[in-house]
Protein backbone atom coordinates (compact mmCIF):
# COMPACT_ATOMS: atom_id res chain seq x y z
CA UNK A 1 0.00 0.00 0.00
CA UNK A 2 1.08 3.33 -1.13
CA UNK A 3 2.55 5.50 1.96
CA UNK A 4 0.06 8.52 2.38
CA UNK A 5 2.82 10.99 3.39
CA UNK A 6 4.93 10.20 -0.20
CA UNK A 7 1.88 12.06 -2.54
CA UNK A 8 1.03 15.81 -0.87
CA UNK A 9 -1.92 15.91 -2.76
CA UNK A 10 -3.32 12.21 -0.98
CA UNK A 11 -2.50 14.58 2.17
CA UNK A 12 -4.79 17.13 1.27
CA UNK A 13 -7.24 14.54 0.22
CA UNK A 14 -7.42 12.93 3.32
CA UNK A 15 -7.13 16.28 5.20
CA UNK A 16 -10.07 17.91 3.10
CA UNK A 17 -12.55 15.02 2.62
CA UNK A 18 -12.03 12.63 6.23
CA UNK A 19 -11.84 12.91 10.02
CA UNK A 20 -10.21 9.42 10.94
CA UNK A 21 -9.63 6.44 9.23
CA UNK A 22 -12.04 3.42 9.66
CA UNK A 23 -11.86 -0.14 11.24
CA UNK A 24 -15.63 -1.03 11.60
CA UNK A 25 -15.35 -1.81 8.00
CA UNK A 26 -18.58 -4.66 8.64
CA UNK A 27 -21.50 -3.90 6.39
CA UNK A 28 -19.35 -2.05 3.69
CA UNK A 29 -18.64 -3.39 0.65
CA UNK A 30 -15.26 -4.37 -0.64
CA UNK A 31 -15.13 -2.42 -3.48
CA UNK A 32 -14.34 0.85 -1.11
CA UNK A 33 -10.84 -0.46 -1.24
CA UNK A 34 -10.70 -1.31 -4.98
CA UNK A 35 -8.55 1.97 -6.61
CA UNK A 36 -9.47 2.45 -10.04
CA UNK A 37 -6.77 2.30 -13.24
CA UNK A 38 -6.71 4.28 -16.39
CA UNK A 39 -5.67 1.62 -19.87
CA UNK A 40 -4.35 2.71 -22.73
CA UNK A 41 -6.07 0.88 -25.80
CA UNK A 42 -5.41 2.91 -28.47
CA UNK A 43 -6.54 0.00 -31.05
CA UNK A 44 -8.82 -1.85 -29.22
CA UNK A 45 -11.77 -0.01 -28.30
CA UNK A 46 -14.54 -1.93 -29.94
CA UNK A 47 -14.69 0.28 -33.71
CA UNK A 48 -12.91 -2.49 -35.47
CA UNK A 49 -15.58 -5.04 -36.59
CA UNK A 50 -13.05 -7.60 -37.60
CA UNK A 51 -10.66 -7.40 -34.64
CA UNK A 52 -10.57 -10.34 -32.49
CA UNK A 53 -8.88 -9.03 -29.66
CA UNK A 54 -11.37 -10.11 -26.80
CA UNK A 55 -11.28 -7.07 -25.12
CA UNK A 56 -12.82 -5.25 -28.96
CA UNK A 57 -14.75 -7.95 -29.17
CA UNK A 58 -16.63 -7.64 -25.60
CA UNK A 59 -17.11 -3.73 -26.37
CA UNK A 60 -18.33 -4.26 -29.42
CA UNK A 61 -21.24 -6.65 -28.51
CA UNK A 62 -21.79 -4.22 -25.26
CA UNK A 63 -22.13 -1.12 -27.86
CA UNK A 64 -24.26 -3.36 -30.89
CA UNK A 65 -26.54 -4.43 -27.36
CA UNK A 66 -27.39 -0.92 -26.02
CA UNK A 67 -27.12 0.94 -29.13
CA UNK A 68 -26.03 3.98 -27.34
CA UNK A 69 -23.42 6.24 -28.26
CA UNK A 70 -19.86 6.34 -26.14
CA UNK A 71 -19.43 8.38 -23.29
CA UNK A 72 -16.49 10.12 -22.40
CA UNK A 73 -14.78 13.11 -20.19
CA UNK A 74 -11.87 14.84 -19.30
CA UNK A 75 -9.11 13.60 -16.80
CA UNK A 76 -7.18 15.61 -14.65
CA UNK A 77 -3.46 15.58 -14.89
CA UNK A 78 -2.84 16.07 -10.87
CA UNK A 79 -5.56 13.95 -9.31
CA UNK A 80 -6.72 11.20 -6.00
CA UNK A 81 -9.49 9.05 -6.79
CA UNK A 82 -12.08 8.53 -4.22
CA UNK A 83 -14.88 6.43 -3.30
CA UNK A 84 -17.96 8.03 -1.34
CA UNK A 85 -20.30 5.50 -0.05
CA UNK A 86 -23.38 6.44 2.43
CA UNK A 87 -24.58 3.00 4.24
CA UNK A 88 -28.15 2.06 4.86
CA UNK A 89 -27.61 4.62 8.62
CA UNK A 90 -26.89 7.44 6.27
CA UNK A 91 -23.48 7.51 7.06
CA UNK A 92 -20.56 8.87 4.32
CA UNK A 93 -17.43 6.77 3.75
CA UNK A 94 -14.73 8.02 1.71
CA UNK A 95 -11.88 5.29 0.05
CA UNK A 96 -8.72 6.60 -0.61
CA UNK A 97 -5.97 4.42 -1.87
CA UNK A 98 -7.49 1.27 -0.62
CA UNK A 99 -8.48 2.67 2.79
CA UNK A 100 -11.58 3.63 4.18
CA UNK A 101 -12.09 6.70 6.51
CA UNK A 102 -14.77 8.54 7.67
CA UNK A 103 -15.99 11.69 6.24
CA UNK A 104 -15.72 14.98 7.51
CA UNK A 105 -18.80 17.30 7.44
CA UNK A 106 -18.31 18.82 4.01
CA UNK A 107 -17.77 15.68 2.86
CA UNK A 108 -20.86 14.17 3.86
CA UNK A 109 -23.70 13.25 1.11
CA UNK A 110 -26.55 11.52 2.93
CA UNK A 111 -29.15 14.51 2.10
CA UNK A 112 -27.97 13.83 -1.34
CA UNK A 113 -27.55 9.87 -1.61
CA UNK A 114 -29.65 7.00 -1.77
CA UNK A 115 -29.03 4.50 1.57
CA UNK A 116 -25.79 1.49 0.14
CA UNK A 117 -24.80 4.25 -2.53
CA UNK A 118 -21.07 4.15 -3.94
CA UNK A 119 -19.95 6.94 -6.47
CA UNK A 120 -16.32 7.47 -7.70
CA UNK A 121 -14.56 10.62 -8.67
CA UNK A 122 -11.06 12.42 -8.64
CA UNK A 123 -9.92 15.06 -5.76
CA UNK A 124 -8.40 17.62 -7.55
CA UNK A 125 -7.16 21.28 -7.26
CA UNK A 126 -8.59 24.18 -8.94
CA UNK A 127 -7.17 27.39 -9.56
CA UNK A 128 -9.04 30.30 -8.24
CA UNK A 129 -9.06 34.04 -7.60
CA UNK A 130 -8.54 32.84 -4.13
CA UNK A 131 -5.74 30.16 -4.75
CA UNK A 132 -5.87 26.72 -5.16
CA UNK A 133 -9.19 25.21 -3.99
CA UNK A 134 -10.15 21.63 -3.23
CA UNK A 135 -12.42 19.89 -5.36
CA UNK A 136 -14.00 16.75 -5.77
CA UNK A 137 -15.75 15.55 -9.39
CA UNK A 138 -17.52 12.66 -9.62
CA UNK A 139 -17.50 10.95 -12.68
CA UNK A 140 -19.75 7.37 -11.96
CA UNK A 141 -21.48 5.32 -10.07
CA UNK A 142 -21.15 1.72 -8.78
CA UNK A 143 -23.97 1.05 -6.55
CA UNK A 144 -27.52 2.45 -5.83
CA UNK A 145 -29.83 1.55 -2.96
CA UNK A 146 -27.86 -1.46 -2.92
CA UNK A 147 -27.84 -2.94 -6.29
CA UNK A 148 -25.00 -3.21 -8.07
CA UNK A 149 -25.06 -0.83 -11.32
CA UNK A 150 -21.25 -1.33 -12.81
CA UNK A 151 -22.51 -3.36 -15.66
CA UNK A 152 -24.87 -1.13 -17.04
CA UNK A 153 -25.21 1.38 -19.88
CA UNK A 154 -22.55 4.26 -18.86
CA UNK A 155 -25.12 7.12 -20.07
CA UNK A 156 -27.90 5.43 -17.44
CA UNK A 157 -24.87 5.58 -14.56
CA UNK A 158 -24.95 9.49 -15.46
CA UNK A 159 -28.46 10.01 -15.89
CA UNK A 160 -28.49 8.46 -12.30
CA UNK A 161 -25.49 11.05 -10.60
CA UNK A 162 -27.81 13.69 -12.51
CA UNK A 163 -30.36 12.76 -10.74
CA UNK A 164 -28.48 13.30 -7.39
CA UNK A 165 -26.10 16.36 -8.54
CA UNK A 166 -26.89 18.30 -11.30
CA UNK A 167 -27.42 21.47 -9.56
CA UNK A 168 -24.99 21.06 -6.65
CA UNK A 169 -22.06 23.43 -6.40
CA UNK A 170 -18.73 23.45 -3.88
CA UNK A 171 -16.60 21.06 -2.77
CA UNK A 172 -18.47 18.35 -4.41
CA UNK A 173 -19.86 18.32 -8.02
CA UNK A 174 -20.76 16.38 -10.98
CA UNK A 175 -18.11 16.05 -13.52
CA UNK A 176 -19.25 16.97 -17.14
CA UNK A 177 -20.15 13.62 -19.02
CA UNK A 178 -20.57 13.80 -22.80
CA UNK A 179 -20.70 11.95 -25.88
CA UNK A 180 -16.84 10.42 -26.90
CA UNK A 181 -17.04 12.96 -30.23
CA UNK A 182 -18.00 15.85 -28.64
CA UNK A 183 -15.40 15.12 -25.54
CA UNK A 184 -12.67 14.75 -28.01
CA UNK A 185 -13.95 17.91 -30.38
CA UNK A 186 -13.61 19.94 -27.45
CA UNK A 187 -10.07 18.71 -26.08
CA UNK A 188 -8.79 22.32 -26.41
CA UNK A 189 -11.53 24.06 -24.64
CA UNK A 190 -11.40 21.83 -21.91
CA UNK A 191 -7.41 22.63 -21.37
CA UNK A 192 -8.20 26.03 -21.77
CA UNK A 193 -11.16 26.54 -19.79
CA UNK A 194 -10.68 23.75 -16.88
CA UNK A 195 -9.62 25.24 -13.78
CA UNK A 196 -7.03 23.03 -13.38
CA UNK A 197 -4.42 20.82 -15.75
CA UNK A 198 -5.92 18.52 -17.94
CA UNK A 199 -4.03 15.06 -18.72
CA UNK A 200 -6.58 13.49 -21.71
CA UNK A 201 -10.00 12.19 -22.48
CA UNK A 202 -10.78 9.01 -20.90
CA UNK A 203 -13.98 6.63 -22.48
CA UNK A 204 -16.27 5.70 -20.21
CA UNK A 205 -16.78 1.47 -20.81
CA UNK A 206 -18.92 -0.78 -18.37
CA UNK A 207 -16.34 -1.01 -15.76
CA UNK A 208 -16.62 2.31 -13.89
CA UNK A 209 -13.22 1.57 -12.17
CA UNK A 210 -11.69 1.36 -15.31
CA UNK A 211 -11.26 4.46 -17.95
CA UNK A 212 -9.47 4.20 -21.03
CA UNK A 213 -7.88 7.05 -22.77
CA UNK A 214 -9.20 7.84 -26.06
CA UNK A 215 -6.84 11.45 -27.02
CA UNK A 216 -3.73 12.31 -25.61
CA UNK A 217 -2.42 15.63 -26.10
CA UNK A 218 0.79 17.44 -24.79
CA UNK A 219 -0.21 20.50 -22.48
CA UNK A 220 3.51 20.97 -21.56
CA UNK A 221 3.98 22.91 -24.61
CA UNK A 222 6.90 25.94 -24.16
CA UNK A 223 5.36 28.27 -26.72
CA UNK A 224 5.89 32.32 -26.29
CA UNK A 225 3.03 33.40 -23.71
CA UNK A 226 1.76 29.99 -23.34
CA UNK A 227 0.19 29.78 -19.77
CA UNK A 228 -0.76 25.79 -18.21
CA UNK A 229 -3.72 27.03 -16.70
CA UNK A 230 -7.06 28.44 -17.29
CA UNK A 231 -8.33 32.02 -17.38
CA UNK A 232 -8.90 32.78 -13.38
CA UNK A 233 -12.80 33.41 -14.16
CA UNK A 234 -13.46 29.35 -15.80
CA UNK A 235 -16.58 28.48 -15.05
CA UNK A 236 -16.23 24.62 -16.47
CA UNK A 237 -18.96 23.38 -14.27
CA UNK A 238 -21.45 25.69 -14.59
CA UNK A 239 -21.12 25.56 -18.70
CA UNK A 240 -20.37 22.53 -19.93
CA UNK A 241 -22.91 20.46 -20.33
CA UNK A 242 -24.28 23.01 -22.87
CA UNK A 243 -21.28 21.03 -25.00
CA UNK A 244 -22.76 18.26 -25.79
Amino acid sequence: MTSWECDPLVAKAVVHLCVCESFDVFGIPTEMTRESAVELHAFHRGTHPICTNPRCRNLRECTDECGKVRMATWLPRQRVPVLLYVDDSKRTYVGIKGRILFASECAMLGHRMPECTMILSHFVEDRTERGMEPRVLIYDIAMYKGESVAASDPLERYQILLGMFKDVKGLVSLQWIGHEASATKNFEWFTKNVPHEVECIVNLGHDPWTLCRVLHIDTQRKEPGYNPYPPLNASIYDVAIAIC
